[in-house]
């Protein structure tokens, strides 16, 4: 029976991470089934069905630190639809061996059984170990591809873990003595702190899921010594002047780096995360009595926003004959924004104190070393507020729920705090009511007691 199965992205225009589906045509009907796997768009291949395996585009990925997992997680993914793939045919072929006739709700059981294991339920004294339990709840969750990304990084390191120490790693060994542990394992392995800090979220992720599934009774990690280690990260933000030399740059004749400017200096005047600047199009401009507007769906919070179009993304629309430069993943974006911020002379001195390996140590860099795409929304943020933006106003466009999480983002530095303190009335000296001159008290509004008064009439007469 010749059957050519392929695998297509359900939304493959979506800068979000599509869902992968299996598809064939058995006897002229048309099959389709969700593989359960979700990939960003930017990286799939459509010449060949899979997420994007060659080697210099592998290469370009993983020359970013992040990009190594990510690497890791395509290659896993392509594993994982050749098997299916794999299994689907020889389901068919086993059918078609035994003169058995094969329909397409028989297969998707088939297949579902397969790759979609069901957990056992509560009760049973079979069930899933600890690491069964976690590949099953990063294969079956709905969460989007980062966080899954996340998860499995996670999953990895307690594989590593428990083959290094050689030790037993079951929903019972999640222990006080089991956190300290891991925590110096990983410090040994030189991982950063927050990094660890994530693993240590995540343990407790999977062992809360795992006692609502009735999987374990064992609540260790609640106690308040299995704490989740943070450090402040040191990040940097980019003012005005320098996103003007960004802009001034005369890059033609290198066309990746001015689209990537140019998509920069969008994210810098909407304040957008990567994923929404993605999916931005030129659909999304309206226009009003005001002026022109973008209004986008955020990815993260679900949220509508509305954002006033700045002069300069106006410029670049112009640019573009009224549309947007295109759409570039975000390690390319990360590589070239450096050499742009080479070119543009942004090389302020820095130094950065990062604890790696349980290790504590500064380094130093120019400032163009430490731009990323992120750097776009630290900066709309930061450039905002010292501009006496109020604080709610650009959290209606950041998405941001509370002031403590929005205020991470404001990255001022003590010079600067000190020099947009002194336009402030109190540091000109400026009384509290501007009507009132200083040293003299206001009558205004106050009332004089009958006694006071009958004082004030007596001495009054007396005169």
């Amino acid at each position: 029976m010749d059957i050519k199965p392929r695998f297509f992205l359900k939304n493959p225009s979506s800068a979000r991470p599509s869902l992968i589906c299996l598809l064939f045509y058995l006897k002229g009907q048309r099959f389709v089934w969700s593989t359960g796997e979700n990939i960003p768009p930017v990286y799939w291949d459509n010449s060949t069905s899979r997420p994007i395996t060659d080697k210099l585009n592998l290469a370009q990925i993983a020359a970013d630190p992040a990009g190594k997992e990510l690497t890791k997680e395509l290659l896993k993914i392509k594993t994982r639809l050749d098997l299916i793939e794999g299994k689907t045919l020889q389901i068919i072929d086993h059918f078609s061996f035994q003169g058995i006739k094969l329909n397409l709700k028989t297969l998707k059981e088939q297949l579902k059984g397969e790759f979609s294991p069901e957990l056992v339920p509560a009760g049973n004294t079979k069930t899933m170990t600890l690491m069964e339990f976690i590949d099953h709840y990063i294969l079956t969750s709905n969460y989007k591809y980062n966080t899954n990304k996340g998860y499995r990084t996670t999953y990895n390191v307690l594989k590593e873990y428990k083959k290094r120490k050689r030790v037993p790693l079951d929903f019972e060994d999640i222990s006080i003595d089991f956190y300290n542990d891991f925590v110096r394992f990983c410090m040994e392995e030189g991982y950063m702190k927050n990094s660890i800090g994530g693993f240590i979220k995540h343990i407790k992720v999977f062992m809360n899921n795992a006692i609502d599934r009735g999987l374990t009774t064992n609540q260790s990690h609640l106690n308040r010594r299995f704490i989740t280690l943070e450090e402040k990260v040191e990040s940097i933000y980019l003012n005005e002047k320098e996103l003007q030399d960004i802009a001034n740059l005369d890059l033609s004749g290198k066309k990746t780096k001015d689209q990537v400017r140019d998509l920069f200096l969008i994210a810098c005047y909407t304040g957008l995360r990567f994923g929404d600047l993605m999916q931005l199009r030129k659909e999304d401009i309206y226009k009003t009595e005001h002026g022109q507007v973008f209004k986008i769906r955020t990815q993260k919070t679900d949220e509508m926003v509305v954002i006033p179009v700045h002069p300069v993304i106006l410029a670049i629309l112009e640019k573009y004959h009224n549309d947007l430069p295109k759409p570039i993943s975000d390690q390319k974006m990360n590589t070239q924004l450096k050499l742009i911020g080479e070119e543009a002379k942004i090389n302020e001195r820095l130094r950065i104190t990062r604890t790696i390996g349980g290790k504590t140590s500064s380094d130093d860099y120019f400032k163009y070393q430490l731009i990323t795409i992120h750097t776009a929304r630290r900066s709309f943020a930061t450039n905002m507020y010292l501009r006496d933006v109020p604080a709610i106003s650009i959290m209606k466009i950041t998405s941001h729920k509370t002031e403590k999480a929005f205020l991470k983002y404001i990255k001022i530095s003590p010079d600067e705090n000190a020099r947009k303190l002194m336009n402030h009335p109190f540091f000109q000296g400026q009384p509290n009511n501007p009507k009132q001159p200083v040293g003299k008290e206001s009558t205004t509004n106050h009332k004089t007691s009958p006694k006071k008064k009958k004082v004030a009439d007596r001495d009054s007469g007396e005169k």
